[in-house]
C-alpha cells in the first residue's frame, strides 16, 4: 500500500466535510477508509463515488486492510486530472450537489 494517507469516515456527511475542508489543498491521493457492510457505519460505493466527483475526486481501485482491521476496506482517491493540470471543480450538476 503507498504511503498516500489515510481518511477514515464513517457517514457522508463525515466524508463531505472532509472533501470540503481539503479539496482544495490536497494534492495527493488518498486512501479512504470506511467500514463494511456489516458495521452500522457502512457507506455505500456510490455515495462515495458521488461525493468524490462532486469534490473533483475518483475513486480507482479497492484495498483490503486486514492486518489494520477486518471491518475497514480501503479505496485509492485520486485527484481527477484533464492533461497534467488538476481539475478544481467537479462537473457543474456535481457542484450544484455541493450547496
Amino acid at each position: 500500500m503507498e504511503n498516500y494517507e489515510r481518511v477514515e469516515v464513517k457517514t457522508r456527511h463525515e466524508l463531505r466535510q472532509w472533501l470540503k475542508q481539503h479539496h482544495h489543498s490536497q494534492k495527493q491521493s488518498i486512501w479512504l477508509m470506511t467500514y463494511k457492510k456489516h458495521s452500522p457505519h457502512y457507506l455505500p460505493y456510490d455515495h462515495m463515488v458521488e461525493e468524490a466527483l462532486c469534490f473533483g475526486g475518483l475513486t480507482v481501485s479497492k484495498k483490503k486492510l486486514t492486518k489494520i482491521d477486518p471491518d475497514i476496506s480501503c479505496r485509492h482517491v485520486v485527484p481527477r486530472v484533464f492533461g497534467r493540470r488538476p481539475i478544481k471543480n467537479g462537473s457543474k450538476n456535481s457542484c450544484n450537489k455541493r450547496k
